[in-house]
């Protein structure tokens, strides 16, 4: 039984959603981590909805991750990725991983860290959430979730060696300067530009990272130290951080 997603995850809270086995059945199993599922007709609608269903983990870390080279410049790193759910088609998409599917008690911030380096080849600097919301991904086909973080990374955006794993869909990446990002008017001709010029889909979450990081390098910096404190070891917050985290009826997802 698939347990539902709740409780603190570096001290954010997850929305409580039922287990699958509770209102769908299994039509196809594609392979052990993946089903296509379907829930029964109901009310005015006369038919099945089929949806897809991941059963290591539902929630998976993005983050929009910054690399600041020697000189002190900053730039955006971007994924260029060739998946077969879209025929090939060349896609930017954020560094992403799913949290816990290998490790049950791993938090946001170190899935977001463990597949960035995987992802990028980067050593991670800092790191910290963009926001405590947890987003659905495509709610009516999917029962994926994520979560945004935010990295930064020290080191040359160029060259980097990724895991060779992950070089089946991660053909290549792309370092953005930051003040394309933090500009409305920059940012939008850069999408248009991308997508109408050179013909790359551009995966939603940079859309949702972008929109929640701090424009400014003042408030950028004070976003690392409004986080919790660094996890021990073993994965556990302190007693002083569980206590401060603790849910309430308003913040309760």
């Amino acid at each position: 039984m698939i347990p539902p997603i709740t409780g603190l995850r570096f001290g954010y809270i997850k929305p409580n959603i039922p287990p699958v086995q509770s209102y769908s059945r299994p039509l196809y199993e594609a392979n052990p981590n993946l089903t296509l599922r379907a829930v029964p007709p109901s009310g005015q609608r006369p038919f099945d909805w089929l949806f897809a269903h991941r059963g290591t983990s539902q929630l998976g870390a993005h983050t929009l991750t910054v690399i600041e080279d020697k000189g002190g410049k900053e730039y955006v790193h971007l994924l260029v990725t060739e998946r077969p759910t879209l025929g090939g088609k060349r896609t930017l998409e954020l560094p992403a991983g799913l949290v816990g599917d290998e490790d049950s008690d791993e938090t946001i911030l170190q899935a977001a860290c463990r597949e960035t380096t995987k992802e990028t080849g980067l050593t991670v600097d800092k790191m910290a959430m963009l926001t405590q919301a947890v987003f659905a991904e495509s709610p009516g086909s999917s029962t994926q979730l994520r979560a945004l973080a935010y990295i930064h990374a020290k080191g040359s955006p160029h060259g980097q060696d990724r895991d060779p794993d992950e070089k089946a869909f991660i053909v290549g990446h792309l370092n953005v300067p930051l003040g394309t990002f933090t500009g409305r008017q920059k940012f939008i001709d850069w999408m248009e530009t991308m997508s109408r010029d050179h013909g790359y889909l551009i995966s939603s979450d940079i859309l949702e990272a972008r929109a929640l990081m701090p424009k400014s390098t003042g408030k950028r910096k004070r976003l690392f130290r409004r986080q919790p404190k660094p996890l021990a070891p073993e994965g556990t917050l302190s007693a002083k951080n569980r206590k401060s985290m603790r849910p309430t009826k308003g913040n309760q997802l």
